[in-house]
């Protein structure tokens, strides 16, 4: 369950073919970022009306490393 606009929302489980494609995802990403660059998995975004937390988010390393949440300053690609 998750809360999304003061409201209770059930979340899916996670089945076999979204557990497939996080993990290949995460294995092409990984061998194709440049320096300077990594990936959070399902760790929030803060935005001005809420925090998703989306299955990838590409982001420059020094945020990795910043306490607190990201921004979209500090994210270059977000996958769903």
């Amino acid at each position: 369950v998750e809360l999304l606009d003061g409201i209770l929302v059930r979340k899916p489980m996670k089945k076999s073919p979204h557990r497939i494609a996080t993990r290949k995802v995460r294995i092409a990403l990984a061998a194709v970022l440049p320096a300077g660059w990594d990936f959070q998995v399902q760790d929030p975004i803060t935005l001005d009306d809420c925090e998703p937390e989306p299955d990838f988010a590409v982001i420059r390393v020094s945020a990795a490393d910043a306490p607190g949440h990201l921004t979209p300053k500090d994210v270059a690609l977000v996958v769903e």
